[in-house]
């Protein structure tokens, strides 16, 4: 059910649906699955436009102005093997493959999700079970806190964004928003944690983006939500 495609700086892991279905219901099942450091779409809940966008499969590159291959398999020896040569081939092949049933989703996620992982580790990332976003199956209690400002007072910054984040003594490490960098990645540490002046306060900054905030803002940016969806989300205790 999930099929990966290679591309110039790695590769795109797709699963295609039977039906339509909104953005915002596909995030909710699918984006606590995401690696850290992995870029999820589609990246908002909704848009009044295109929202962002992403090259189509079998599309050609505008950089390279390649078409690149599905993966049907690995080799014993860890290298990609293509699943077609043509595009003819690569559309009968694609037309074969498993999609995901919305209506059966709930019933089957867990196998889903191990297939999933099975296809990164295959292809050198980290296993999904490894992201501090997989605690579906042990989400945090709701919060006691009655209003933002107080939850995030109790929030200590390195504990909560070092979920996300590597980070090392200086609190100091990769951004992961790698959209905002060149090449689309921070290849040289720009994230840096600190205490924060006040409690709740800013505690987050990216040097190279020139943003920053509190861990709200934070979690915001992390998961594409507005401040009201990801707040009722952290009162519902499923994301930290």
């Amino acid at each position: 059910m999930a099929h990966l495609e290679a591309s110039r700086r790695g590769g795109h892991l797709w699963i295609f649906f039977t039906q339509p279905l909104p953005a915002a219901q596909a995030r909710t099942w699918l984006l606590p699955w995401c690696p850290v450091g992995i870029e999820f779409y589609p990246k908002q809940d909704q848009s009044t436009g295109y929202g962002s966008l992403i090259r189509l499969p079998l599309g050609v590159h505008r950089l390279t102005g390649k078409r690149y291959p599905w993966i049907g398999a690995f080799s014993r020896d860890g290298k990609p093997v293509k699943a077609a040569t043509t595009v003819k081939e690569t559309l009968t092949w694609l037309e074969q493959q498993e999609k995901v049933d919305p209506s059966h989703f709930v019933s089957r996620h867990r196998h889903f999700v191990s297939h999933l992982g099975r296809a990164y580790e295959t292809s050198h990332t980290r296993e999904v079970s490894q992201s501090p976003r997989n605690n579906i199956d042990n989400p945090s209690s709701p919060t006691t806190a009655h209003t933002l400002h107080e939850w995030c007072c109790q929030q200590d910054p390195f504990d909560l964004i070092g979920r996300y984040v590597e980070l090392d003594a200086r609190g100091v490490g990769l951004c992961p928003f790698g959209e905002h960098h060149r090449r689309g990645k921070d290849c040289h540490p720009s994230f840096k944690v600190y205490r924060p002046r006040s409690p709740g306060r800013a505690c987050w900054h990216c040097y190279t983006w020139g943003k920053g905030g509190n861990v709200f803002n934070f979690l915001c940016y992390y998961y594409g939500l507005d401040a009201a969806m990801m707040w009722q989300r952290i009162q519902a205790g499923g994301v930290v």
